[in-house]
């Protein structure tokens, strides 16, 4: 990070396309896009959907459901007639569609699972943005944000419109007096935490575009991590990823900014950090709220926080040419091969430092409603606003909407937002038929980051908050959810049956050898399955628990699999994969009950398949817990 300028970001070695590669491969495509497109006039017909100008499938593709709205960077009114180009690692366009009068578009393109693709996005009088994208499932939706052309400074529509730069807002540190924050003399300095202050905004200095966009701090981290950290990494090693992300940028912006005479913090480009207003992924979104009470000081002050994607690493995780970075490389191994949590990461990279959480004083933790073990139902929306907790809030007006958090603990509150446009909401507590209490939203006028109710004190163990929309809120009127305070931990909702916990083929735990594709399938667990034809490929999952079972998928293609349980050379039994006809997200072998330790299960390509014949893996369910491999 001291100097980026040199480095490539995570995964570009190996398991990611180069995000440059796929820029200068775009260039070929954009002739191709250049001559089909339309004069962008915004001409679209007012009338029906978004017109579709789909790719030609290759073979062996499945097909992914793109859909999103075009919005105004700094209004949020919709964008009518804009156009949406996708293109594919080979540089070849997959589809294009135009914008609706609402903004909406829709189509469908063909690639595989997990492939990168790269999203152009114009409309006649704004600027041209491009974004890769990732399709983890069937379907994929994408929020464009296209800045007017003229603008020098663009702030994000969500924020005051009275905001110059940035707002201020000092957070005192345990013992500290509030006070201004205190303004760098140099770099490399370091900011007293005295004056500490946890930034609501950042100004980012968009290269391709040549202006500066004021951006909510929380969003513009939201926006780095999955350039930055691959979004189907561990956890752990997405959380430390976080965790540097923010730090890194709340240093300049604490400073006055990196770039000076641009009037902004950073720039969103590899001198800093990737910043993309249209990549998001749920899982670092996820991450960036787990961490974002937490922050590190060394020495009792902020400072600059450095990292690198290098790849070649020593046997002791590090980088070789930048002993003093953290690698993202090193974050994954560590967090998968070890089993690491993200502070031991964190202190064992950039010792000597602490790490300090913000969260209240009374023992609770605090998840955001875009934590990725929060599950809503009915059509939910995400809006930004600086006085909201973690700098957005969720609202639904469907009929019947829910959220469900299930956790372990003894106490949870529920934050959200009250106003003119809210209406009542029905709280259930550990049961979906009786009804513990009805909330009404109502008020004269907004206010967010509120705390709507909180349960009584539990008996510390395993419970659920049920919200649902009541069937009194007048037709247009919104539930709200703005975030949980947890005393004790959010947890995935039980699986159908009951005892065990699912985990998909991509799980970082999981360790796949062989050459391995991960197909998108609408019936398969998650929206993928993995296969290998590889002679002798194999998968192999350490848990601690008591039960495991295989989940994958059978058919023509397929062939036969060896199972080992806790051996490596006494065979379990043998799984013929074989069927007349295709079928998915079935469990195809379950091991007997097991004492509560530590096991593995390997599965292995057998040698008696034919040649070209698959071995496949869904998922495994588990009746404890994933853990890495010795």
């Amino acid at each position: 990070m001291q100097s980026r300028t040199s480095r490539e970001p995570a995964g570009m070695a190996g398991e990611m396309v180069f995000v440059r590669r796929a820029s200068i491969l775009l260039c070929l495509a954009i002739l191709v896009v250049l001559i089909s497109a339309l004069s962008l006039t915004g001409s679209a017909s007012a009338a029906g959907k978004a017109t579709l100008v789909p790719g030609a499938p290759a073979a062996g593709e499945l097909g992914v459901a793109i859909s999103g709205r075009f919005q105004d960077f700094t209004t949020g009114q919709v964008i009518g007639g804009a156009r949406v180009t996708i293109v594919k690692q080979d540089g070849t366009r997959a589809g294009t569609a135009v914008a609706d009068a609402a903004g909406d578009f829709e189509l469908t393109v063909e690639t595989v699972a997990g492939g990168e693709l790269t999203a152009v996005y114009e409309a006649a009088g704004y600027l041209r943005e491009e974004s890769v994208v990732r399709a983890t499932g069937p379907s994929l939706t994408l929020s464009p944000l296209l800045t007017p052309r003229g603008v020098k400074e663009a702030v994000l529509y969500s924020l005051p419109r009275t905001l110059a730069g940035r707002q201020s807002a000092t957070v005192s540190l345990a013992g500290a007096a509030a006070t201004p924050a205190l303004a760098a003399t140099a770099a490399v300095s370091t900011v007293a935490a005295a004056a500490l202050t946890t930034p609501a905004t950042i100004r980012v200095y968009r290269e391709s575009l040549g202006i500066v966009q004021v951006v909510p701090f929380n969003f513009y981290c939201k926006h780095v991590l999955p350039s930055e950290w691959l979004p189907y990494w561990p956890v752990e090693s997405l959380r430390a990823g976080a965790m540097a992300v923010k730090e890194y940028a709340w240093y300049y912006v604490s400073i006055g900014g990196k770039w000076k005479s641009l009037g902004a913090d950073v720039k969103d480009g590899w001198t800093d950090q990737k910043y993309d207003p249209n990549r998001s992924a749920a899982s670092t979104d996820a991450a960036v709220d787990y961490i974002w009470s937490s922050y590190l000081l060394r020495n009792g002050a902020l400072f600059p926080v450095t990292y690198c994607g290098d790849n070649y690493l020593n046997a002791n995780y590090r980088c070789p040419d930048h002993l003093s970075r953290m690698p993202q490389w090193g974050t994954f191994y560590l967090a998968r091969d070890k089993g690491w949590d993200w502070q031991q990461i964190i202190h064992y990279y950039w010792d000597p430092v602490i790490i300090t959480s913000g969260s209240p004083s009374d023992g609770s933790t605090r998840y955001e409603q875009t934590n990725g073990n929060i599950a809503r139902t009915g059509t939910w929306e995400d809006y930004l606003k600086t006085g909201a907790s973690g700098g957005s809030y969720g609202r639904s007006s469907t009929a019947g909407a829910a959220a469900t958090i299930y956790f372990t603990g003894t106490k949870i509150a529920w934050i959200g937002m009250k106003g003119t446009t809210t209406g009542i909401v029905d709280v259930y507590l550990d049961s979906t038929t009786t009804k513990t209490t009805t909330i009404d939203l109502t008020a004269t006028s907004a206010s967010y980051n509120v705390t709507l109710w909180t349960s009584p004190t539990l008996t510390n163990g395993a419970h659920y908050l049920r919200l649902v929309r009541a069937t009194g809120s007048a037709s247009g009127k919104f539930m709200t959810l703005d975030a949980v305070d947890i005393w004790g931990n959010i947890s995935a909702a039980p699986p159908p049956g009951g005892g065990s916990t699912r985990y998909e083929q991509t799980n970082g735990y999981i360790a796949r050898t062989g050459t391995w594709e991960d197909y998108l399938k609408t019936g398969a667990s998650g929206g993928s399955y993995g296969r290998s034809s590889t002679a002798g490929a194999t998968a192999t999952i350490y848990f601690t628990g008591t039960k495991i079972a295989w989940v994958g998928m059978k058919g023509t293609t397929t062939g036969m699999v060896d199972v080992y349980l806790d051996s490596t050379t006494t065979k379990t039994t043998t799984i013929d994969l074989t069927a007349t006809t295709a079928s998915y997200n079935l469990t195809l072998w379950t091991s007997p009950t097991l004492t509560n330790t530590t096991h593995y299960l390997r599965l292995v390509r057998s040698t008696s398949s034919a040649t070209g014949k698959f071995m496949t893996l869904d998922a495994v369910d588990i009746w404890g817990s994933i853990k890495a491999g010795p």
